[in-house]
């Protein structure tokens, strides 16, 4: 509104200054055209000399000759400086003019751009919401539920596709699955040691265990303490009855996570398969120091320690805690 004023009050000053300019040029040419020449002034003289009956003195007609040079010579000077003034108005209301349409050519620009992220914005909230409710559900153990939104939703976002298979992997569409997280590989901020970790457990459940140690050690390769694929590497080895190599790989994560509940409570398992009762009792006992509840209820069923049924000393340390 300021801009547009601004050009107005130009405009209207720039009127006023050709209405000047135009009648000084009148004036000065009128003037120009009566005293242009020696000839003239002495008919003005005359004339003059006879309306007073009389000659007028020549020093009379001089002053009168300089008074009107004077006024011709201001009005030349006027009407240059309202030419000059003119052309500097005139110079400001063409800029705020055209400045008044590149803001003008800004604005739409700019007005497009809203509605385009408007739309974004309503199409990515309508995602966001989808996407929320799959995942809830995923966490809630309804699987089928899950993937009858993430089918529906588009293969571009990387949380997305790695969702899919992690839901296909629930709901046993294997090779499915494993077509999914290599998907998730070629987009953008992908969690390499993620990825690489859900396919050797899709291979995994698939009994292929020389590929899932495979590629939990691509998941290692990447994030040197990254404790799933460790312990995923040290269930693929005992199903190969590799029961050493398993807790080498378990006393890795230990050393670097001393409460990864996981290791300890399967390091405990492993050597009561190797039948090492004090190693059993010691990581047993470290575990359930950290989750008490949980880790004794596992141990009172596990099979793994089906010969320590009957041993005073585990009995002891899988019994109800103290109140």
């Amino acid at each position: 509104m300021l801009r547009r004023l601004r050009i107005f009050l130009f405009a209207l000053i720039g009127i006023i200054f050709v209405i000047m300019l135009t009648i000084g040029v009148f004036h000065f040419l009128r003037y120009t055209n009566i005293f242009s020449s020696f000839q003239c002034q002495q008919e003005i003289f005359t004339i003059l000399a006879q309306n007073h009956e009389k000659m007028i003195p020549e020093g009379a007609i001089l002053t009168i000759l300089s008074n009107t040079t004077f006024v011709v010579q201001f009005v030349a000077w006027v009407t240059a400086l309202g030419a000059i003034i003119l052309a500097i108005f005139t110079f400001l209301g063409i800029k705020e003019w055209i400045n008044l349409q590149g803001l003008k050519q800004q604005f739409e620009i700019e007005y497009n751009n809203y509605k385009k992220r408007f739309e974004g914005v309503e199409e990515y909230s309508k995602f966001v919401s989808e996407f929320t409710q799959a995942k809830i559900f995923y966490a809630q153990g309804f699987f089928d539920e899950s993937w009858e939104i993430l089918s529906k939703l588009p293969e571009t976002n990387y949380e997305v596709v790695l969702y899919k298979g992690l839901t296909q992997l629930k709901r046993k569409d294997y090779f499915d699955a494993i077509t999914s997280f290599e998907k998730t590989l070629t987009l953008k901020d992908a969690d390499l040691p993620r990825i690489y970790y859900n396919i050797g457990k899709v291979w995994f459940e698939t009994k292929e265990y020389e590929k899932s140690i495979e590629f939990t050690d691509k998941a290692i390769s990447h994030r040197s303490n990254y404790g799933p694929a460790y312990n995923q590497k040290a269930l693929a080895l005992r199903r190969l009855g590799k029961l050493g190599d398993a807790l080498n790989v378990l006393s890795v994560i230990i050393h670097i996570d001393g409460k990864n509940t996981q290791a300890l409570y399967n390091s405990a398992c492993y050597y009561a398969l190797l039948k090492n009762k004090n190693k059993t009792l010691e990581y047993l006992q470290k575990v359930i120091a950290i989750e008490p509840l949980k880790y004794r209820k596992l141990a009172e069923t596990d099979p793994d320690f089906e010969n320590y049924r009957k041993d005073s000393d585990f009995n002891k340390l899988i019994g109800p805690a103290e109140a």
